[in-house]
This record gives structure tokens, sequence and C-alpha cells, in this order.
């Protein structure tokens, strides 16, 4: 659980302090700050809201200091005066982050802006402190490494520290929770864990590990939806993935050369085929 980024230790920090949210939402937080509120969807998924005005001012995370003042276009964070590919950059302008350049994506005639990234630039290890209910990381707000404490009690789980392990022990049994999808109801406590309650009694499901494996050789690098063309919202994922803010299981496609990583060559292949289209 070492070298975890800031951004989940960030969500594990405050996801604790959010209460229940009763009943399914017809509105939600689709997370683009470039497009209004999401509307749920029957699959219990946020739905993308409507383009915000362009211009409107946003945060470009994955290009740091390589789009100074970002602002949303045509529905994206992509606005904005970049600076030159190879100056100095940190991903998220984060002291948290080692230092990386920017790679400036070219634009092409028809094909809408994909903004800059800084790449390199990776999240700083903090040094084990021998703790093992302790998790290590930076924390953005000063910039240096402090401790988090793993073996904290939610809604569904109680848990204590006895000697060097966490003792859990499920309550709340069949009481409202939070699970933290906007797009489902009647979340109630099942087994230790929250989830979406048909109104019966709960019967525990076992969650099953993944086990990670090398995605298969791409038809066409970057067509993540598998529909024979490349999109901007395609590329832009293969940005985030290859900067370490998406999985690639969010995109296989990404891989253009089956070496279970993402890199420029890739994402360039992406836009010759979002232009030229997928053989």
């Amino acid at each position: 659980m070492r070298g975890v980024s800031m951004l989940l230790v960030g969500v594990v920090v405050y996801a604790g302090f959010l209460g229940a949210v009763p009943g399914r939402a017809q509105q939600c937080d689709d997370y683009d700050e470039c497009t209004g509120a999401g509307t749920c969807g029957p699959d219990d998924i946020c739905q993308p809201g409507q383009p915000l005005p362009n211009g409107t001012a946003c945060n470009a995370p994955a290009s740091g200091e390589c789009l100074p003042n970002p602002t949303c276009l045509d529905g994206m964070c992509a606005g904005g005066t970049s600076a030159a590919s190879g100056s100095p950059c940190h991903l998220m302008n984060s002291a948290c982050f080692t230092a990386g350049t920017c790679f400036v994506i070219p634009t092409f005639p028809g094909i809408p802006a994909v903004p800059p990234v800084c790449m390199g630039s990776v999240p700083i290890e903090c040094p084990d402190d021998g703790n093992p209910l302790t998790l290590e990381f930076c924390n953005p707000q000063v910039g240096r490494c402090e401790s988090y404490n793993l073996c904290v009690s939610d809604e569904c789980m109680q848990r204590q520290a006895v000697g060097n392990a966490c003792q859990e022990t499920p309550r709340n049994e069949g009481g409202p929770c939070d699970d933290f999808n906007e797009c489902t109801t009647n979340t109630r406590c099942q087994e230790g864990t929250c989830a979406e309650s048909s109104g019966t009694q709960p019967t525990a499901t076992p969650m099953a590990t993944p086990t990670p494996t090398p995605p298969p050789q791409p038809a066409c690098t970057g067509d993540c939806g598998n529909d024979g063309e490349v999109t901007v919202e395609e590329i832009i994922t293969m940005v985030n993935i290859a900067n370490g803010t998406q999985s690639l299981s969010t995109c296989p496609r990404a891989d253009g050369n089956g070496d279970v990583l993402v890199a420029i060559d890739d994402i360039i292949s992406a836009v010759n085929n979002a232009l030229a289209g997928c053989a």
C-alpha cells in the first residue's frame, strides 16, 4: 500500500466525514468541471451534463504548470495558453510530485484541442515509519510527508488497533449508509460493507480480488470504446493513464505496443488514428 498517490489518500481521508445521502438523486456530479450537473442513468452511472460556456475557469491537474490558466473549451478543460514543450512542471502544480517536462500535443484541423501534459512527474515516495497501521503520504496542503491512520472505523465497520493488527467488527447491520454513489438508493450496511439493498435480508457477497493481466495487442491505439474511431476524450484518457491518474484497465487499447505502458509515442499514434481513422 506504500507509494499511493495523494489523490487516493485524499479520498480515504475525507470520505469518512461524509454523511449518508438518502434516496435516488436525479442529478449527480459527473466530476467534470466543464459540464453542468449530470443525470443518473438506469445503470446507476452518472451521465455527463451539458458543456459549460467556453472560457469558464477550470482545473487541469495533468497539465500542472504547462497550462497556467486553464479554461473550458467545448466541454473539456483544454483552453488557455500552453507553456512551451520541454518546460519544467509538476503534476497538479504540487510539491508532492517530482519535476517533469511539458509535452504539448499538436493541434490538427477538425480535431478539438487537447491540453498539454506534464510528463515524467510522479508522486513523491514517503519513507515507511515502520507502523503497519499507518500509511505515509505527501500532504498537498503543506508539501511534506505525513502519516494517516488506516485503522479508522466507518459506518459499517468498527476498527480497533490490537498490537500490530487492526481488528474489524461489522456494525450497524441493516442500517443506512453512504456508498458515495449519488445514483444508488437504499444503501445499507451488509456484513461490514455498504451496498444497495433490495429490502430483503442482506447476504454478504465476497469481493473478488482482480488479478492484473497485460492487455491484448490493440487493433487501433486509443480506441477505448472499440467502436472503430478515436475521440478527443479517449486521447485525454490516455494522457491520464500515462501520468498515473487512471488505470490502464480503463482503456487497454491505450497501450500501442503491448508493453503495459502508455508513452508519448502511443499518444501520438492515437492522435494520428483520430485524424485518419482506424484501419
